[in-house]
């Protein structure tokens, strides 16, 4: 066999990554480090990864790694790093690294979604916070992640201050959105505002002149049946 480049290593790992072959990717990482020193697009597979496999102890090795190597000046690899711990679960070092790094748009969804993943909603919900504190736009991801929060922990003037943060970023013509936010409304017997969307949702659909009921999420017909 012809002898290994980085480029080689790296799409050797990568693919494992992409494949769900964590341990042939962590395997291979390793036997990179007797031959190769990693790059930073290397690096940032591994930690996928290790991040996506749950496993804190070998993020905090690759976390000494980069450091050691200089790579930690990287955006990418900060999101990266971060990412992978709040995969992991491992939350507190995810928030501590994120208050370093001045590249916090992609991170601090991370650390969303990895609290939500974890069942940790009210830790997402600081997060998006001070996310917002920090005058960061949220993503569709970021939105889904912080539903899924306030259906679990069913507030109504938390989910409504989201509901309207939501229609403030202009996502409240998201079609995914709006009915998350409906379902998540009507979840918690929330029915007046949950019916409302449907409602204004029924409309928008009407006007478009889409069939409604090919659409409807399963709450709608839960709840508006029987006052039918």
């Amino acid at each position: 066999m012809p002898e290994r480049t980085v480029a080689s290593w790296t799409a050797m790992i990568t693919g494992y990554c992409h494949n769900g072959l964590a341990e042939e990717g962590i395997t291979t990482f390793i036997q990179m480090l007797e031959n190769e020193c990693p790059i930073e697009f290397t690096l940032a597979a591994a930690l996928q990864i290790v991040g996506e496999n749950c496993n804190p102890r070998f993020i905090c090795i690759l976390h000494g790694y980069i450091t050691k190597g200089g790579f930690l000046k990287d955006s990418f690899l900060q999101n990266s790093l971060i990412g992978a711990y709040a995969k992991s679960g491992v939350l507190s070092e995810a928030v501590k690294l994120l208050e370093r790094f001045r590249s916090r748009d992609v991170s601090w969804t991370s650390i969303i979604s990895g609290s939500v993943l974890h069942g940790s909603m009210h830790e997402a919900l600081l997060v998006f916070f001070r996310m917002q504190e920090d005058g960061v736009a949220p993503n569709e991801v970021t939105i889904m992640s912080i539903l899924r929060a306030c259906s679990f922990i069913g507030r109504r003037r938390i989910l409504q201050w989201v509901h309207g943060l939501v229609s403030k970023l202009g996502w409240h013509q998201h079609e995914l959105v709006l009915n998350s936010i409906a379902e998540t409304y009507l979840t918690n017997g929330y029915f007046s505002e949950g019916i409302q969307l449907f409602f204004l949702d029924f409309v928008s659909m009407a006007r478009d002149g889409i069939l409604p009921g090919r659409r409807l999420p399963l709450s709608y017909s839960v709840v508006v049946i029987p006052i039918i």
